[in-house]
């Protein structure tokens, strides 16, 4: 009969959350929160030297991801590389951060509810772990950290200060707050206290604000995008054929606890085929780019929230009803988690090598040439295999600023330009007067190459 879980069960798991966050350094150290939107959100902060919102609706979350950069910004600490640096840290290594003060909140006797949180990154967030600029993977832990805060927390005035400090910037935090807010309610009315009923009001609120931002959000295409892209399953393999290696995972993993919760019989065939399934999406990420798909890493960037709503309801029933817990909470399922945790942050090693040899083909680009280059210039210099690469990481339009943080010491000689054709630019790089301007770089050098080319 599998054994319940245990208190050194739960150490494990936030000692395999820790490995993950040192891989997550590790990205962040590679500057890879630069990927998708996260130069144009660098290039904004250096221009403008405040907080930049693109969505007014995460507000909240956009501005915790924010405020080390623009600290460091206006303490004036280091040079490009450093601030930027800072930013990618940032980016990829607060969400499992944030999640790894869930356990301090639990009880020792609730140890085993933070298998559930556990799940949620291990599955989720790393399901969308190469494109950290998305707020989603933030507001995710912070859902996690006040939902236990109010299921756990005691009711001394601190506690009390710190959740409702926590609560009011929810109205702001991300759309997915509709249906995520409902459940932050139903943990308020759970709590003894003046605060319980005012705190699931304002949580009510919280959920019908979102609800409207998601009806009438401030970019509609790109809402309509997310639901086409999620309802074509580009979030588990992309256009181009190239797959989500943590969001398969995911699934197996899903479907091996349910199976061993179904049929306690299955166990150890479930528990042996996941790992089978773990090992070769772990290791295969190091043998073939397949495996590592920017793209539906980008499309799964709900992934994290929407998989918490069933955990999270979990949750409360189980402390409805105790004896639920011996169900979920098992070493089977620690095992899987586990696996899961530690296939993920294998995998995200082999994602940060395969950042690192597109990042330094784009400097030897950057090196051999002088003023704009055109794609399909650049395209038809690289071999087969640095040209596919450069194809899966291209946003559309943010090579230009790639080219700009990349530069040597902000010393900007050469512009990598993005293929033709239509679509949102920050700037074009042919025309001078649109070309960005910051303390921290220059793009006077570039400007000179292009008169001489002129």
């Amino acid at each position: 009969m599998d054994r319940p879980f245990r208190e050194r069960d739960a150490w494990a798991l936030l000692a395999c959350l820790f490995l993950g966050i040192a891989t997550a350094l590790y990205a962040g150290l590679a500057l890879r929160g630069l990927f998708g939107d996260g130069v144009h959100l660098l290039i904004r902060l250096m221009q403008g030297d405040s907080f930049w919102f693109a969505e007014p609706s995460r507000i909240t979350a956009v501005a915790i991801l924010e405020a080390p950069t623009l600290a460091a910004l206006k303490l004036g600490i280091g040079g490009l590389h450093t601030v930027a640096a800072i930013l990618s840290v940032t980016l990829n290594i607060l969400p499992l951060l944030v999640i790894a003060l869930c356990f301090g909140i639990l009880p020792q006797h609730r140890r085993a509810f933070f298998l559930l949180p556990a799940f949620a990154t291990f599955g989720g967030i790393y399901a969308a772990w190469y494109v950290p600029i998305a707020e989603g993977l933030l507001a995710t832990a912070y859902f996690w950290l006040l939902f236990y805060l109010l299921l756990f927390a005691h009711d001394a005035p601190r506690w009390r200060i710190l959740i409702v400090a926590l609560a009011i910037p929810t109205l702001a935090l991300d759309e997915p707050m509709a249906f995520l807010a409902p459940v932050l309610a139903l943990a308020a009315l759970r709590r003894r206290g003046a605060l319980s009923a005012p705190l699931a009001l304002w949580f009510l609120a919280v959920a019908l604000h979102a609800g409207w931002e998601i009806l009438h959000p401030y970019n509609t295409a790109n809402r309509d995008r997310f639901a086409a892209h999620f309802l074509l399953l580009h979030w588990l393999r992309a256009p181009d054929g190239h797959v989500n290696g943590p969001a398969v995972l995911l699934l197996c993993a899903g479907a091996a606890i349910a199976g061993a919760i179904l049929r306690p019989a299955w166990r150890t065939p479930l528990l042996a085929a996941f790992t089978a399934a773990a090992f070769l999406v772990a290791a295969g990420a190091f043998l073939s780019d397949r495996l590592i798909s920017p793209g539906a890493q980008f499309d799964s960037r709900y992934i994290p929230q929407l998989l918490s709503l069933p955990l999270a309801l979990v949750a409360l029933a189980s402390l409805r009803r105790p004896a639920w817990v011996a169900r979920w909470a098992t070493s089977l399922t620690q095992a899987i988690v586990l696996i899961l945790g530690l296939a993920g942050a294998t995998w995200n090693i082999a994602a940060v090598l395969d950042w690192q040899r597109f990042t330094a083909t784009f400097r030897a680009a950057l090196a051999r040439h002088e003023g704009l280059v055109s794609w399909d210039t650049l395209i038809a210099e690289l071999n087969a295999d640095d040209a596919a690469r450069f194809k899966r990481m291209n946003w559309a339009w943010n090579f230009p600023e790639l080219s700009i943080v990349l530069s040597p010491g902000g010393d900007v000689h050469t512009i990598l330009a993005d293929p033709a054709g239509p679509g949102w630019r920050p700037f074009d790089p042919a025309v001078a007067a649109e070309l960005p301007s910051g303390a921290l770089f220059s793009t006077s050098a570039y400007r000179a190459a292009r008169a001489r080319a002129r």
